[in-house]
């Protein structure tokens, strides 16, 4: 896990692959934003509150357990009472999401010409929320 003390707005990244994430990390800090980075979503609920509040996106390319993963999610940052940031979900594109999958995230499908310029207006689109 990286994630250090900041007061920055942060974009949390959780993403098993360490070159995925080295390659996420510099595009998303080249746009100006702080990336935060975890390496499964397991490791969400050990973030604690500061870390939490400066969370004003969160990317995710891959997930094991949707619905575990939202209720976790969304409790961490009602029990905080910190506004719950938008998640943008990354996917192959193979995969039949839930509806309520689809509602509660951006988006994107790495199977219909994926590019880096998506995601940066999905987490423009996301904060601006």
């Amino acid at each position: 896990m990286s994630l250090y003390k900041s007061t920055f707005p942060a974009i949390l990244l959780i993403e098993s692959d360490p070159q995925m994430s080295e390659f996420f990390s510099r595009m998303i800090s080249n746009c100006g934003y702080e990336v935060l980075t975890i390496s499964s979503e397991d490791e969400f609920s050990s973030l604690n509150e500061d870390e939490i509040g400066i969370i004003h996106a969160c990317i995710i390319n891959e997930l094991q357990d949707y619905d575990e993963f939202f209720k976790t999610y969304e409790y961490a940052f009602r029990s905080h009472n910190i506004k719950k940031a938008p998640i943008i979900l990354i996917t192959s594109g193979d995969e039949d999401l839930e509806p309520s999958v689809v509602s509660k995230t951006f988006h994107i499908s790495r199977k219909v010409n994926f590019n880096f310029s998506e995601l940066t207006e999905k987490i423009h689109d996301a904060i601006l929320l």
